[in-house]
């Protein structure tokens, strides 16, 4: 795993152009039906930019975190490096607060306000912040259910609200109010700003579909994990009144491309070591077993190019 990507057998992966077909398209007709197509045709990995990942330009924070969970940790390594940054909006002289709902792990919202001193940040989050960690002065912290009441701040108080993998477990008339409440909050010229990421494995091989990629959709199904919320995510700011979309389909490489293939690998492998006690019942394998499998399916995934797709969107309130 790492490094360049294996040209034995197959092309490496590069961009295609394609002409608007109506995927993303806020302005396309309301009866667009959203499909993927699990191949290495339908990745987009221009944040690479025709180079390969290396080292040298990758952005890393500190891997030890107390009280912060791993996988929050790696994610977050991999969302700066694909991003150039922790976030595509320019935050601008004028942006007095921002607000990070779902902030989660507190990384991005600890730089975020190391980065902007003259900023305020808000984070808001169902889970509450652990003792342990130490916020910025700059930076505070709600912690609430935004289904409770919505979100507990006056209309048109912020500059810039960030989103960051909260809405994927959601269904549509969640995400909905979820952003009917951003807009609330959002001050006119406001920036929103939402990066999700689909949780099923592209172009994964039979290996893996038939074992582990089959437990994990029976999974997702039973928690009701519908993949077309996230990729109409710019239709849904589109009727809630936002304007200026944009949407942006970046795919992360699963085991191979360099750093960021490797720690999405390793992501790959803790998180579903998550729900090892539901593989070991479903496949018959005890934990070292699966922690086997895992490392021969990540190996052919990394050969087969497999990868998985993060969607980022910006908007603009306008009136």
């Amino acid at each position: 795993m790492g490094g360049r990507i294996s040209k034995q057998g197959r092309k490496p992966f590069f961009i295609i152009k394609k002409k608007k077909n109506g995927d993303g398209c806020p302005m396309c007709p309301n009866n667009t039906e959203y499909a993927y197509a699990d191949t290495i045709r339908d990745a987009n990995f221009s944040w690479l930019e025709g180079r390969s990942v290396s080292a040298d330009d990758f952005y890393p924070v500190t891997r030890h975190v107390e009280g912060v969970d791993h996988v929050c940790i790696l994610m977050h390594d991999i969302y700066k490096y694909i991003l150039r940054g922790n976030t595509k909006t320019p935050l601008t002289s004028s942006f007095k607060r921002c607000l990070h709902i779902g902030s989660g792990h507190y990384i991005w919202l600890i730089e975020m306000a190391n980065e902007n001193s003259e900023i305020q940040f808000e984070g808001f989050d169902l889970a509450p912040k652990p003792e342990i960690i130490n916020m910025p002065k700059n930076a505070t912290f709600t912690h609430g259910n935004i289904f409770d009441g919505g979100l507990p701040y006056p209309d048109e108080y912020f500059d810039y609200v960030n989103v960051r993998s909260f809405l994927t477990w959601l269904p549509s008339d969640k995400i909905s109010f979820v952003i009917k409440e951003i807009r609330r909050v959002l001050k006119r010229g406001g920036r929103v700003e939402i990066l999700e990421t689909d949780i099923f494995v592209k172009n994964g091989t039979l290996y893996y579909e038939e074992n582990l990629g089959k437990i994990w959709k029976e999974l997702c199904n039973f928690r009701g994990y519908d993949a077309t919320n996230i990729i109409r995510l710019d239709r849904l700011l589109l009727e809630k009144g936002f304007s200026g979309i944009k949407m942006s389909k970046l795919s992360i490489p699963l085991g191979y491309g360099g750093d960021v293939g490797d720690l999405y690998a390793e992501v790959f492998i803790t998180a579903t070591m998550t729900i090892a006690s539901v593989m070991m019942e479903k496949l018959n394998m005890t934990k070292d077993e699966i922690q086997e499998y895992l490392q021969r399916c990540v190996a052919g995934l990394s050969i087969n190019q497999s990868y998985t797709n993060s969607y980022l969107v910006m908007g603009m309130k306008n009136f």
